[in-house]
């Protein structure tokens, strides 16, 4: 997933005609930082934002969680370790 996220940031990057060392002068860091985002070898969130901001977006997250049904104790409360994590990370491109 990595991986194919940090290729739908350098398509962004390039269609906007700027080179890795242009939105690394953006970003405060090197352009080897920016090709290991792209290549997907860093993936932290707060590296993926500040790509996106210096393209002129944001970065939305959105966790969904799935619960079973049977995982509810009488009081309501969920037993620990049975919430199953459907969608992990869903990053929407909306420009500022």
């Amino acid at each position: 997933m990595a991986r194919q996220s940090g290729q739908r940031l350098a398509d962004e990057r390039k269609q906007r005609g700027l080179t890795q060392a242009q939105l690394a002068e953006v970003m405060g860091v090197t352009p080897g930082r920016v090709s290991q985002i792209e290549r997907g070898q860093l993936s932290t969130i707060e590296a993926i934002a500040r790509y996106v901001q210096a393209l002129g977006g944001r970065l939305d997250l959105v966790a969904a969680l799935r619960l079973n049904r049977a995982a509810w104790h009488a009081e309501g409360e969920p037993v620990p370790g049975i919430r199953r994590l459907t969608d992990v990370l869903l990053c929407n491109w909306r420009e500022h």
